[in-house]
């Protein structure tokens, strides 16, 4: 810390966050897309399930619950 503070690397780093900041709406902008792709990906599916549970009484694939291994007590 002290060698930074001590030479140029305190004004370095600085630049660093200010060009950081100014490409924070570009950062929020692509992360709102990113939401909506997903959104957009998953709704339809999400509300058939909370609604009716489909998939969970289909049997075609597995329900959620079934495809991860639950652990309890460090036992699966």
């Amino acid at each position: 810390m002290r060698e930074i503070l001590a030479g140029k690397g305190r004004e370095a780093i600085t630049a660093l966050v200010a060009k950081d900041k100014a490409l924070e709406p570009e950062a929020n902008a692509i992360a709102a897309v990113d939401k909506l792709v997903r959104y957009h990906r998953d709704l339809f599916k999400l509300l058939n399930n909370f609604v009716s549970f489909r998939d969970f009484y289909r049997r075609k694939d597995k329900a959620m619950f079934q495809v991860g291994t639950l652990y309890l007590d460090q036992r699966s």
